[in-house]
């Protein structure tokens, strides 16, 4: 089969992937953007196929979004940049994609960068400029959250050191590591482990047992996390 008939080959799995989307049928979308991608990858780069490649990944890109797959949105509308750079819904959608994440630095950057080459007054001028106060918003009160977090986890270290409140300070202390957010904390406060180790090294059961569990909350559905603590801990 030429390059000219599966680029063309291509460029109808995509419409029908289009189609799908219309549709709402999004997880049908991205089998047909896929097998779009398949049969452009094993074609020379020209700058035609570089085109189709940019649509097909950032329009899969937005098909995961919708389905709050924002990791494969954010590989998918990266791909996309990668072929051409400045293309204004893929960065729309990394974007929207990071803030769902809850990476608003990134969310910020790319809607910065967004804005910069959008022409003004256009309605991706708009768009961007919306999006772009509404992450601010949320980088403002995610930062007052974080540092009243910060704060609590300080007050219930320190409180581990009194015996009699040590008790309730872990028990509170594994219910922030029950959340994401929490856990990061600990982790964040206690870069190192050190005062984990310390509070493991009385060989007080009770403290001993508190902040076993903690860790394993901790490391609950987090590889990365696990391995922090196992290499903290172990050395």
């Amino acid at each position: 089969m030429t390059t000219t008939s599966n680029n063309n080959n291509a460029g109808d799995l995509r419409e029908q992937g289009n189609q799908a989307f219309k549709q709402g049928k999004f997880q049908d979308a991205i089998d047909q953007y896929t097998e779009a991608l398949n049969l452009l990858t094993n074609l020379p780069l020209s700058e035609t196929i570089k085109n189709e490649l940019t649509k097909c990944y950032s329009n899969r890109s937005q098909c995961y979004i919708n389905l709050n797959q924002y990791e494969d949105a954010i590989e998918d509308a990266t791909r996309a940049l990668e072929y051409t750079p400045a293309d204004q819904k893929s960065l729309y959608r990394r974007s929207t994609a990071f803030e769902h994440l809850g990476k608003l630095h990134e969310a910020i950057s790319d809607a910065q960068r967004l804005i910069s080459i959008s022409s003004k007054g256009s309605s991706t001028d708009e768009q961007t400029n919306t999006l772009l106060r509404k992450l601010r918003e949320s980088a403002q009160s995610k930062h007052t959250q974080q540092t009243q977090l910060t704060s609590q986890i300080q007050q219930m270290f320190e409180a581990m050191n009194t015996k009699s409140n040590q008790e309730t300070a872990l028990n509170n202390l594994l219910i922030i590591s029950r959340e994401d957010a929490g856990a990061e904390g600990i982790l964040a406060y206690d870069c190192d482990l050190q005062q984990i180790k310390e509070f493991i090294q009385t060989n007080e059961q009770i403290t001993v047992l508190g902040i076993i569990r903690v860790l394993g909350s901790i490391v609950r559905n987090s590889y990365r996390r696990l391995t922090n603590c196992a290499y903290g801990i172990l050395g």
